[in-house]
């Protein structure tokens, strides 16, 4: 037996891993096992593909023009610092009504409005309405008079204002504005 006898079959079987290993390769790319060595040649995390896309290679979701030109985010909602519209002080019964541009708010379709509030007798109730009707957008119940109870909700606007209503006088409210959606 000579070199090139024992030589031979072993190059043979050499071959036949490699294409083995070939083929398993392919088939890990097609079910798609994303390789590193293949995806991610530079071991920056950041798919090879995905590093740079042309303009012109995107569709869905974007502005026809880049940067895009000037839009309105109007019907959005916002969050601001809260504007405190009445702060540790009693609250009459029946309806308080706040013009919102008294406290540089304008332009809004609808407010958030955080309500806190205390009774010096239980079993009162206080609702946030829409300016100018009957229609409640948060009510609180079954006040305490030893701690503090709030609502916080969305309250749409009319002629720039919203509307409190208490049943009973409050002995210490707070009424805060936190956001708001802007009017179209």
């Amino acid at each position: 037996m000579t070199n090139d006898d024992l030589l031979i079959p072993m190059i043979q079987k050499i071959n036949a891993l490699e294409r083995r290993l070939d083929e398993m390769e392919s088939r890990d790319r097609a079910i798609g096992n994303m390789l590193k060595a293949i995806y991610d040649s530079n071991n920056n995390g950041i798919v090879d593909a995905a590093e740079s896309v042309p303009w012109s290679g995107t569709s869905e979701g974007r502005p026809s023009t880049f940067p895009p030109s000037a839009h309105s985010h109007a019907g959005l909602a916002e969050a601001f610092s809260p504007k405190a519209v009445l702060t540790d002080s009693p609250l009459s019964s029946g309806n308080t009504d706040y013009y919102l541009p008294t406290y540089d708010l304008s332009g809004y379709s609808a407010v958030f409005v955080l309500l806190v509030g205390r009774w010096s007798t239980t079993g009162n109730f206080a609702q946030v309405r829409r300016y100018g009707s009957e229609d409640w957008y948060g009510v609180i119940t079954g006040l305490s008079t030893s701690s503090n109870n709030s609502i916080h909700v969305l309250v749409p606007v009319v002629s720039n204002r919203i509307r409190v209503y208490c049943s009973a006088a409050m002995a210490v409210s707070y009424v805060h504005i936190t956001g708001g959606v802007k009017a179209s």
